[in-house]
């Protein structure tokens, strides 16, 4: 890379490493979804309560309250001291916004306008030693764990995503296949009009909807197979 591309890196690791205050931002909300699998909440945990600042230890000292969505809803739990939070949203992968967007909304506006996440109803303007209480904890609150989906069939992933039905009626040339996705019962939805009325997973095209043929001659890795 070169010096100048590092340049904007630089200024931000030589800054100071302890915030004096928040009290002149506005709000700083951490928000985590807790089926993220790249940006973890638990991660997220950890960096809020890494947070060197003025506040530090009211922070660590407050404890966790549910975020009340609306008068049905709870959308998560938030720990929460003057303007610093840590929210964990539940049942939401990467993106809140794109998984629950009624509870993105709802935290996004409350951080905006100063008020507490957790109700919404609490200005932490004019409340700056505001703390959430409840447990230090959330690992008491288990989502259930959704069923795991269906294999799609993906020519360039063959080895990887396909089951041996599947690997089989590519070879025999029974699979019907569109944009390189096996169309069967697992996938006939993604593309409507497609789907051939299959069962238990069989493919029973003619064959003249593939693309080309697959081999079998691979390399270790699942993207190590040719199709002509």
């Amino acid at each position: 890379m070169s010096s100048q591309s590092l340049a904007p890196c630089r200024s931000i690791a030589e800054r100071p490493k302890r915030v004096r205050s928040f009290s002149d931002i506005q709000q700083v909300a951490l928000v985590y979804d807790d089926r993220d699998y790249a940006c973890n909440w638990i991660g997220g945990e950890a960096v809020s309560l890494a947070v060197n600042y003025s506040g530090t230890a009211a922070f660590h000292t407050a404890g966790y309250q549910p975020i009340a969505v609306n008068s049905t809803y709870l959308g998560g739990q938030v720990r929460q001291h003057g303007n610093f939070s840590f929210s964990r949203v539940y049942e939401a992968g990467h993106e809140v916004p794109a998984y629950q967007p009624e509870t993105a909304y709802q935290i996004f506006m409350r951080a905006m306008f100063n008020t507490d996440i957790a109700s919404g109803a609490i200005s932490t303007a004019e409340n700056g030693d505001y703390c959430t209480t409840g447990p230090s904890s959330t690992w008491n609150v288990r989502n259930e764990v959704p069923a795991s989906p269906q294999p799609t069939c993906y020519l360039y992933a063959f080895l990887c995503t396909c089951t041996d039905k599947q690997i089989g009626s590519v070879l025999d040339g029974t699979a019907l296949i569109h944009d390189w996705v096996v169309i069967d019962n697992n996938t006939k939805d993604l593309f409507p009009g497609l789907g051939n009325g299959t069962t238990e997973n069989s493919t029973q095209g003619s064959g003249s909807g593939t693309h080309g043929s697959v081999s079998m001659e691979h390399g270790p890795d699942c993207h190590s197979h040719s199709i002509t």
